[in-house]
């Protein structure tokens, strides 16, 4: 057995645990009736249960996605709009207003942000993780349906070509953070904001 057969299967597993560890454990948490799986090729229409059922397992939307909240393994690999995911997360184009674990895609927005991104382009109105990417927005930059009044809190860790921030850390090649002393720099920048 390879490697990555002996660890896959019990961390999806884990996954899926910690989802019902924490749906039970949180006052946040709907009370209503959940399902394991959603299988949707189109929201409401062609699924296995409803947008709004909450999904503790596997969400898997192959072409348009729109399950409001999946605590578990995410899987939209088009386009998918989502409330909240906690989990694992791989999206072709992504947005979801509250966004913690791993997540995986070719763009990515979150309007609050916990975790690791790994997609072409990432965008998070509040970063409270690590941005990987070509090109990386955060803070008032990011290109997110809601943002707030202010420069949000906490700014993150990006990593790529670009990064554009209000606060935070930068490592790349072209860096941009309004609040920094010197605002444009190559290979690092950051702001205490």
């Amino acid at each position: 057995m390879k490697w990555y057969q002996q660890w896959l299967l019990p961390s999806l597993a884990a996954v899926c645990l910690a989802g019902n560890v924490h749906a039970a454990g949180t006052s946040d948490y709907p009370n209503v009736a959940w399902t394991l799986l959603q299988v949707s090729l189109v929201p409401d229409q062609l699924a296995v249960v409803s947008a709004d059922t909450p999904v503790i397992g596997v969400n898997l939307e192959p072409f348009w996605g729109a399950q409001k909240r999946v605590d578990g393994l995410n899987l939209q690999p088009l386009l998918g709009f989502s409330d909240e995911i906690n989990g694992i997360s791989v999206q072709g184009f992504g947005e979801t207003t509250r966004f913690a674990g791993l997540q995986f895609g070719l763009v990515a927005f979150a309007t609050h942000f916990q975790g690791v991104s790994f997609s072409l382009v990432t965008g998070a109105w509040e970063n409270r993780g690590l941005q990987v990417g070509v090109a990386n927005f955060s803070g008032n930059t990011a290109p997110v349906i809601y943002q707030g009044d202010s420069i949000p809190p906490g700014g993150g860790l990006q990593l790529g070509l670009f990064n554009n921030a209000t606060s935070g850390v930068q490592i790349g090649l072209l860096n941009y953070n309004a609040n920094s002393p010197v605002p444009w720099m190559i290979l690092f920048n950051a702001s205490a904001r």
